[in-house]
């Protein structure tokens, strides 16, 4: 079983989230994980990630100057393949390498004020989750 954690960490240039990131992680076994709000500028993003986590695998949503979504996993533990990515959400198939055990991972991230946002709207974001859940056949899925 993955052990998956998901976090609107709501920034990531600072240590101080880096390093609770590190200690959930640590602490709870955790193999894979949703962040959320990272407000890290595109031209930081290997610098922030090379002080946490730096042997895991990275992947994100940079559409926009500031990753919303950034997803991290042990790759030791887990493969994880990327199958959708938009605005609002990453979606994914992770497998566990132990058992060969697969499920499918969203992570989402929500505008609640979309005025302040741009380009969020929940009618997207819900149709998207109704396409890919149509297109499942049976495997579990984890919505973060």
């Amino acid at each position: 079983m993955i052990k998956v954690a998901a976090w609107n960490v709501r920034g990531l240039n600072g240590i101080d989230h880096q390093r609770a990131v590190e200690n959930l992680v640590r602490e709870h076994g955790i193999q894979f994980f949703g962040l959320i709000e990272t407000r890290v500028n595109v031209a930081n993003v290997q610098r922030i990630r090379s002080k946490f986590l730096t042997s895991w695998s990275w992947f994100d949503d940079y559409n926009g100057p500031t990753g919303r979504i950034w997803l991290a996993w042990c790759n030791l533990e887990i493969n994880v393949d990327i199958l959708w990515v938009d605005n609002q959400i990453i979606h994914c198939q992770a497998m566990y390498k132990r058992t060969h055990t697969k499920c499918l991972i969203s992570v989402l991230y929500v505008c609640l004020i979309s005025i302040l946002y741009g380009n969020c709207t929940h009618t997207n974001l819900w149709a998207t989750l109704q396409n890919l859940a149509d297109n499942i056949s049976g495997e579990p899925w984890l919505v973060l």
